[in-house]
């Protein structure tokens, strides 16, 4: 029954995309709330997949389609694919939630959110996946909805030119995702990520292992925006409010983390290991200091919230790229407090250009007055970046502090 529960949890935001689109003559409101639904089911279904993972463990599903040639379905659910999937699907319902009163003026609902339940799946199809393959097909639809998402407004230059670019660099660099998955099936003759590692396990040490870990590393360099291939996100911020702050929050930018986290172990196994972690641990000190810098001389609301993103996911390389569980788990850690104040400041900011009409920083002042539950909820999320004590951006950053 659980596997039925998995595979549904992938479907069924992929079949309400669909739905959605039959639903185009509908009143906003009806389209809107189905959306919401769908993605609510999504997380419910997931949840309780992650009380039967963590209790009796790692859970694989597995069907025997083109199987002789490696490229069987398979998904692949461990903790470490249910802790991604639950965040993605949570800011999914929060995303879906903010935009039946964001997008309600807006033309081209249908396309909204029949984009944004198919990125939900999609997303939590990436972090399943129990095949190379099948992720590298989910990491490509994770690009193709974010860059119609991206241009959601396409009628504006700016947007188009935005979501190409996000589409060319992380297409551009998603190729190396499918040739080190290929030149893995050429060592071990499979896709499947359990068979691969256990093969790995037992082969030792290798310079073509090395470059796969290489191309991996440079693909999810371009997914989660380390530096010098994170200058996709900040113009990515012409897209609806709701769209970025699930971009930033779960989707899209995570992916690369997964990779990177999802690969530790075939890190750990070999002899170049420590000199791969130390060059991750190092993209991610160069884009958290590079890009804090940046954000200080934004005047968009979103871009300096864009550069954060930029500069926080390097705090996830480098306490991953140390090289030791705590490290890793600091890592982790901070996707998740993340999540929730990059999340929080995104929809803030969406308030902000709602009720003001602009972006630009130096036109707004004097707005706590009239608007004191988002500066109060500005004001926390502010403070959890910034890693201010009890608040949650302290706790994870103080871990990958004594791990370094």
């Amino acid at each position: 029954m659980t596997a039925e529960i998995l595979i549904s949890a992938v479907l069924l935001p992929m079949i309400g995309s669909f739905v959605v689109v039959l639903l185009t003559k509908a009143s906003y409101r009806i389209r809107a709330i189905f959306s919401l639904t769908i993605a609510a089911i999504t997380f419910c279904l997931l949840l309780s997949v992650a009380s039967t993972v963590w209790a009796t463990g790692t859970l694989i599903v597995r069907t025997d389609w083109m199987s002789e040639l490696g490229i069987g379905l398979i998904l692949y659910a461990d903790p470490l694919a249910i802790f991604f999937a639950l965040i993605a699907s949570f800011f999914g319902v929060i995303a879906l939630l903010y935009s039946l009163r964001d997008m309600m003026h807006e033309a081209g609902t249908t396309r909204y959110y029949a984009l944004m339940l198919l990125f939900l799946s999609s997303m939590i199809g990436l972090v399943i996946a129990g095949n190379f393959l099948v992720l590298y097909a989910f990491w490509e639809l994770v690009g193709l909805c974010s860059y119609s998402l991206i241009g959601f407004y396409k009628e504006k230059r700016e947007s188009n030119r935005a979501s190409f670019k996000a589409l060319f660099i992380t297409r551009t660099f998603g190729i190396c995702l499918l040739v080190g998955a290929v030149i893995l099936f050429i060592l071990t003759g499979s896709f499947d990520i359990p068979v691969v590692f256990q093969k790995l396990q037992a082969a030792g040490s290798n310079s073509m292992i090395t470059l796969a870990l290489a191309l991996f590393i440079l693909a999810s360099m371009a997914k989660s925006v380390q530096f010098p291939l994170h200058t996709w996100l900040p113009d990515a911020t012409v897209a609806p409010s709701a769209v970025t702050s699930f971009l930033h929050a779960a989707a899209m930018v995570k992916a690369g983390v997964y990779l990177i986290s999802r690969t530790y172990p075939i890190i750990q196994l070999i002899d170049a290991g420590p000199y791969l972690s130390f060059i991750v641990a190092t993209i991610g000190t160069v884009t958290l200091t590079l890009c804090t810098m940046a954000a200080w001389v934004q005047y968009d609301v979103k871009r300096v919230l864009a550069f954060s993103t930029a500069s926080q996911i390097g705090y996830m390389f480098l306490g991953i790229g140390i090289g030791t569980g705590f490290g890793a788990v600091g890592g982790l850690f901070h996707c998740l407090n993340h999540a929730v104040f990059k999340g929080l400041l995104f929809l803030c900011a969406g308030c902000l250009i709602y009720a003001t009409g602009t972006k630009n920083l130096n036109e707004m002042g004097g707005l706590a007055k009239r608007m004191p539950v988002t500066a109060a909820a500005m004001v926390i999320g502010a403070l959890s970046v910034v890693g201010v004590p009890p608040l949650n951006g302290f706790a994870s950053k103080l871990m990958i502090y004594e791990a370094a």
